[in-house]
């Protein structure tokens, strides 16, 4: 016998639209140094020079967006110059 549908429970919605992905803020060194072209060495020692801001949780390093963006651009820090000077980064964009 089949069950009638109750008038007092509501039918669920169907999903039509796909929701937006979330763009995480925080970012991991790896992929601070993807975001930048550079090795993982490279953020690590950024961090630990105290030229790049990063805080920890749990175990891990993670990284703000706005602060990668920061450490970056051209008069923001004169460290990615040092970076590139060194090697340990293959952008090309401060030649």
């Amino acid at each position: 016998m089949a069950r009638k549908p109750s008038l007092t429970s509501p039918a669920r919605p169907t999903q039509t639209s796909t929701p937006s992905p979330i763009t995480p803020r925080l970012v991991t060194i790896k992929q601070a140094a993807a975001y930048c072209s550079c090795a993982v060495w490279a953020i690590r020692q950024a961090i630990w020079s105290k030229e790049l801001r990063a805080c920890m949780i749990g175990k891990r390093y993670l990284i703000d967006r706005g602060d990668l963006d920061r450490f970056i651009t051209l008069d923001g820090v004169s460290g990615c110059r040092d970076l590139l000077a060194s090697g340990l980064c293959f952008l090309g964009f401060f030649e």
